[in-house]
This record gives C-alpha cells, structure tokens and sequence, in this order.
C-alpha cells in the first residue's frame, strides 16, 4: 500500500512538474512573440496604406475620420478611431502602429485558450502559439498601421464565443457572439465568416441528435441574420458605392501560390534579387501534413478541430468568391487571420511526433524544449530577411527633397497613389517649402505627355525595382538618378531629376 502510496506521489509530483514547465514555456512565448513584434517597430517610414490610415490622426473631427475609411477599399471604421485616438500620443510610426503589436498578442493568448478547449492538450497550444509567435508573416502585419492584425484578434475571439454557444446553446451565450462578432465586424467584415465554422462544426457534431442539432442551427441562423442587420448599415455606408475593375491577380502568380503565403506555407519575396529561404515554411507544410494524418486517425476525438478547418477552407473560397464579385484582388493578407488554424494541425505534427518518440515525461519535456528551439533555429534566415526588408523609405526621400529642392519644380511621383505618403511626412514639417504644391501624381504614360508638352526640369519619385522598358523611358526623357536607398527592396523608392 505505501508503495502505491509513494508511486501515485511520484506521478502527481511529475504532473506539477510538467504543468509549472508549461507555465513558464508559455510565458517565454509571449515574452517572445512581443520582443519579435515590438523589434524595429518605428525603423520603417509608412507605405502607402498606413500613411492613409494615418492622416486621420490630423483630422479635427468625426467626420474627416469617416471620410478616410470610406475612401480605403472595404475599410471599417472602428480601426481608423483606434488610431485617431492613438495619435493623441503622438504621430511616429512606432507610436500609431503599437494598437496592431497588442491586438496580436491578445489573440495569441486566445487561440491558447481556444486550443486547450478543442485539442485538450497543453502542449498542442502552446506550441501552436509559439508558432504563431514566430510566424515572419504574422510579425509583419503585427507592425503595420492596418487592421489585420485587428482582424486576427476578433476572428478567434469570434470563434471562442460561437464554440461555447454552439456547445452550450443559451441566449446569452448567443448575444456574446452577436456582440463579439458584430464589433469585429466594424474592425474587418471578414470576422463575420465565422458563422460558417458553426455550420461545419453543427453538420460534424450533431449528426446523431438532429432534433439538438436543428435548434442549434435555427439560433446560428437566427444570430447570422442578426449580425447582418447590425452590418448592414456600415457597409451600405463605407462600401455601397465600391466598384471595382480590377483582375482578380493583376500582379500575375497564382490563387494557390497566394494561398501558401497566407498560411504560412511560403515565403514573401522582398527583393527579385535576394534568396527566399524556406526552411520555416517547408517545416509547417511537413508538420501540417503529420498533423492531417493524426487528426483523421482520430476522427471522432478531433471532430471540432475538423469542423474549424474545413470551415476555414471554405472561407477562403468565400473571401475568393467576394474578391471577385467586388471586381478586386485577391491577395494573401486576406487570408492570414485563418492561418492559426493550420497551424494547430502542425502543432498536433509535432506532439504526434514527440509522443511517438517519448519514453518517459523527462523525455517529453527535453523534446519539447528541443522543438521549439528547432523551430527558433529553422525561422531565423525568414526572420532576418523581413527585419532587413524595408517597407517603405518615405520619410527618408522626404528628408531629401527638404534639403535638396530647387524651387519650382515639380515633383511627379509614381505611381501616383503614393502621393499621400510624401505628403503625410511633408506635413510632420514645420514647413514643407513649397513641395506639398509642387506635387504631381502621374502614371508613366502621362509622364511621357507632361515632358513632351514641357522640357522644364522636374524632379520624379519612383520604386527602386524597375523594368527595363521603365529604364528606358526614363533615359529617353533625360531622367538621372540623384537618390538611391541603401537595399534593392520592393518597398523603396528613388528619387530621379532632368536639368
């Protein structure tokens, strides 16, 4: 009996062990995954996106907010006053981009909560959250003004509450997710498609009770309605007058290839002329592959984390569909709010794998250890291409022209959209010294026209990465080169001038 006694000791004193290293495994995560998101949070100027979102944080009133998001494709507006009011500490980029470092973690901390309720293992979330942590492309949209990290955040938040009502089917429950869900909403409208991990989940999970799963399905219904009319109003008001004519791929590639980046699954090229390492990537693709196998094995044990990807495949074809339908284009952030889901399929890899390797809880907890370090190791190169890659040199070419121009050229930019960045880092300036009127957003066919009518000098902000016809035009119309960035990156531009 004293034997059993001490036996039952030893395991219960193993358990603690093992939950008090979990603890601290997680708490270095978020620790983690908030160092890798707060690095260089402020190094890169604005691209053209954020600076868009940042010039509500110089609007007087409501508003001049309003009319920013309205212009900004599908934009609602509660990100936009987020910023606004972030801005009351003031305009750096490290400053207004801090809301996305905080959503992210926040969202971390959910699908860890999220994953403990559908997988039932500690180990399968945390490490989940560390590769999300780790995740080069969740990182990057971390540190940008946007609203996808925002998104990120109110999708598993979303999610949580609609498994607890779909689970436990009570009005309040129910009114949660109608509120959650509605907020995020206003947030990103793509929080809305998670109604339809509640029909997959129902179609998987009642099948042997129709009469539950049929009351269940009438108040999912009934919730979705709801959300509809509460969105309504906000879509007929920041996106009834949308109509776009873009090509579903206008920059070429392909839907799948789009896919991969958004899960994770490849790499993000910042530069034609670096390598893209995919080690990371290859790694997820084989441990989401290990993952599939065992959660199939174990259907009926792994039927909620099912019914959670197979809705998040068909909300991809939803968000496809939508691109579509809305003449605009698809492309691979859209889709990085449902990427943590796949990533609960490699993190089952993993375990699977540790599991099949262990011997002991020892061992278990040396291999655990070892894989997040193997996938510390296996991140790095991706890691340290996107802290060298540069979003944007607009305050750089900025500062430029403040110290170089001749007034009163004018100085064209292309493409012309980008305007709004020059501008925005004109205004940070006690004075701009004329430049902000001397602006001229162009296409390259009407920079052809504006040199032929007039052989004045001007000054030209263009991409670094050119074509060789686009080199050819410019040495044509007497174009040379006076600024250039340090890196051949996509993000950076040049600053060209004729005489």
């Amino acid at each position: 009996m004293l034997r059993n006694d001490s036996a039952i000791r030893a395991i219960n004193l193993e358990h603690q062990s093992c939950r008090g290293l979990m603890r601290w495994l997680t708490l270095w995560t978020i620790l983690l995954s908030f160092a890798l998101r707060m690095y260089a949070l402020g190094a890169d100027s604005f691209w053209n996106d954020e600076a868009g979102q940042a010039f509500v944080t110089i609007q007087t009133d409501i508003n001049g907010i309003l009319n920013i998001a309205r212009s900004h494709a599908m934009a609602m507006p509660l990100d936009y006053l987020v910023t606004a009011t972030v801005g009351q500490l003031g305009h750096t980029e490290g400053v207004l981009r801090l809301p996305s470092v905080f959503w992210s973690i926040l969202a971390s901390l959910l699908y860890l909560a999220f994953v403990k309720k559908v997988c039932q293992s500690q180990a399968v979330a945390l490490l989940t959250i560390y590769i999300l942590g780790l995740s080069p492309i969740h990182i990057q949209y971390a540190q940008e003004l946007r609203f996808y990290a925002a998104l990120l955040f109110f999708s598993i938040a979303s999610n949580l509450v609609l498994l607890r009502a779909c689970r436990e089917s009570r009005l309040k429950n129910w009114l949660i997710y109608v509120t959650v869900t509605g907020i995020g909403a206003y947030f990103h409208p793509y929080v809305l498609f998670t109604a339809i991990n509640g029909v997959a989940y129902l179609l998987l999970n009642h099948r042997a009770s129709l009469r539950k799963g049929s009351k269940v399905f009438g108040q999912l219904v009934l919730s979705s309605l709801s959300l509809a009319l509460i969105f309504l109003p906000g879509y007929l008001y920041f996106a009834g007058n949308e109509n776009f004519q873009y090509d579903l791929l206008p920059w070429g590639g392909t839907i799948l290839n789009n896919v991969r980046i958004g899960m994770g699954w490849r790499s993000v090229s910042y530069s034609p002329t670096l390598p893209v390492h995919e080690a990371w990537h290859w790694v997820l693709v084989v441990l989401s592959i290990l993952g599939i196998i065992t959660v199939f094995a174990r259907f009926a044990r792994n039927s909620t984390l099912i019914a959670f990807v197979i809705g998040s495949v068909l909300q991809i074809g939803v968000i496809l569909l939508a691109d579509w339908v809305k003449g605009y284009w698809f492309t691979y952030r859209q889709l990085i709010h449902l990427a943590p889901v796949f990533m609960i399929l490699a993190a089952i890899g993993l375990d699977s794998a540790i599991s099949y390797v262990q011997r002991s809880e020892v061992q278990k907890k040396i291999l655990l250890i070892l894989s997040l370090i193997l996938l510390s190791v296996a991140v790095f190169s991706s890691l340290t291409t996107y802290y060298s890659f540069e979003k944007s040199n607009g305050r750089l070419v900025t500062d430029y022209l403040l110290q170089t121009y001749q007034s009163p050229l004018p100085v064209y930019i292309i493409p012309g959209y980008e305007e709004k960045i020059y501008r925005w880092y004109l205004l940070q300036h006690e004075s701009d010294r004329g430049i902000l009127e001397k602006i001229v957003p162009l296409d390259w066919d009407t920079l052809t026209l504006k040199k032929n009518e007039s052989q004045s000098a001007s000054y030209l902000l263009l991409p670094v990465i050119l074509s060789t016809e686009e080199q050819g035009t410019l040495s044509q119309l007497g174009y040379h080169q006076v600024y250039k960035p340090a890196g051949n990156w996509r993000g950076s531009r040049a600053v060209w001038i004729t005489k």
